[in-house]
């Protein structure tokens, strides 16, 4: 890169720096979303299985999303709140904040 004159130096040097990081940020995604085939000859060629077995709807919603445990909540939520009243609203918000900072790590062992 030859900066134009009057150019300056400071500017080139960010340019030249985001130029850099872009090239090196597609090679990296060409890199991680290439596919690669191998073929040896003579060899029996076995067809892919499909990424996702026919699953029964009801098995497909209760396990795939977080619906079951939604359903469970919000009925703790009014056991709570038939209970303890407005005290029950406290636990209840509680419950919840807690759920969603974990909400990441209860899906992943409620899905595996």
């Amino acid at each position: 890169m030859i900066p134009k004159e009057g150019a300056p130096e400071i500017a080139m040097d960010e340019v030249r720096e985001d130029l850099i990081i872009n090239v090196q940020l597609f090679k990296e995604n060409v890199r991680k979303y290439t596919l690669y085939f191998a073929w040896i000859k003579g060899e029996k060629i076995i067809p892919e299985e499909a990424p996702f077995a026919k699953k029964n709807p009801s098995d497909k919603m209760f396990t795939s999303s977080m619906l079951l445990l939604y359903i469970i909540l919000f009925g703790v939520n009014i056991v709570l709140f038939i209970f303890f009243g407005i005290y029950g609203v406290l636990a209840i918000l509680s419950i919840q904040f807690a759920f969603v900072l974990l909400a990441g790590k209860i899906y992943l062992k409620w899905v595996s």
